[in-house]
């Protein structure tokens, strides 16, 4: 029996994430030899990180489900993760001793208030989808 429409869109869904996750490191570092993408390569790698164990999960526990794969959901939850780290490192850079204007809470502030704000939304993302990706049938 040919597949289902459905089941090729989840399955074109799964190889998506899978080369979004992979292929995005390999872009950026593929652009640090130009060296123009040089300040992207911590960002991308860090969310890659971040959001890899939960495709995983999601991938091993869901399978059996016929459903569409979450593509939104992990690329907000890349995303998310992506500015958190690309705020993340020269916000602390700002902090460290010896620096000039570390000390300025107009530079500081509001870095911290959008690491805040980042952290907030992506726990709270993760937490409500985190009985999906332990594989509870019927979450949403």
């Amino acid at each position: 029996m040919p597949p289902s429409v459905v089941e090729i869109i989840a399955g074109l869904g799964r190889v998506g994430a899978s080369l979004l996750l992979l292929g995005t490191p390999l872009i950026a570092l593929a652009s640090l030899r130009r060296g123009s993408a040089r300040h992207l390569l911590a960002p991308v790698v860090v969310a890659c990180l971040l959001v890899g164990p939960f495709l995983i999960l999601e991938l091993v526990n869901r399978r059996t489900y016929s459903e569409t794969f979450p593509l939104q959901l992990f690329a907000m939850m890349w995303l998310m993760a992506f500015c958190f780290a690309f705020i993340f490192i020269p916000t602390t850079r700002n902090l460290m001793p010896g620096r000039t204007g570390s000390a300025n809470p107009l530079v500081v502030l509001p870095g911290l208030a959008s690491l805040f704000l980042l952290a907030w939304g992506w726990i709270a993302l993760v937490s409500d989808q985190m009985p999906c990706f332990l594989g509870v049938p019927v979450c949403d």
